[in-house]
């Protein structure tokens, strides 16, 4: 678990990332890799579950900026996660993982929520380099819209 920066801004805050693949040893080791590569801009909390179902009590439960899923598990697959999710937060950033690379499936999944769809294995230097960045200023431009007269009342 990595340090928490305070401050009225979320570019300060430390991400919260949930990792979701059936595959524990692949979850694991990518949760390890996104902890060792955190750096000074971009601060983030791994948390990691290993099933759709687990996902959704997940997000009952706690606000993440980033849910990364994978498509193809046993039980509720990643297409049913997805929509779980969307009933419970509609705001979360949800990329969808998979090792088939599939136009049609990448646009099933970008039409029914997700806000990205990447293959495995995912090259971890752009994961941390350029999607995660984008995708919490993404989440921190919408914390900062929903929370925008809390903030202003702090400062």
């Amino acid at each position: 678990v990595t340090g928490v920066q305070t401050c009225a801004l979320p570019i300060c805050m430390a991400y919260k990332i949930l990792l979701v693949d059936d595959e524990k040893r692949a979850c694991d080791y990518f949760g390890k890799t996104i902890l060792k590569k955190t750096g000074e801009d971009y601060d983030y909390n791994v948390s990691k579950v290993y099933s759709g179902l687990s996902t959704v009590d997940m997000i009952a439960l706690e606000k993440f900026d980033v849910v990364l899923l994978d498509i193809i598990m046993p039980g509720i697959d990643g297409l049913e996660t997805l929509r779980r999710i969307r009933i419970i937060d509609k705001h979360v950033i949800v990329v969808m993982l998979t090792s088939v690379a599939n136009e049609l499936l990448a646009k099933v999944c970008l039409t029914k929520g997700a806000n990205d769809y990447l293959t495995k294995p995912v090259n971890i230097d752009y994961l941390m380099s350029v999607a995660l960045p984008v995708y919490c200023t993404l989440r921190g431009k919408e914390y900062f819209a929903d929370n925008y007269n809390e903030i202003e009342a702090k400062s």
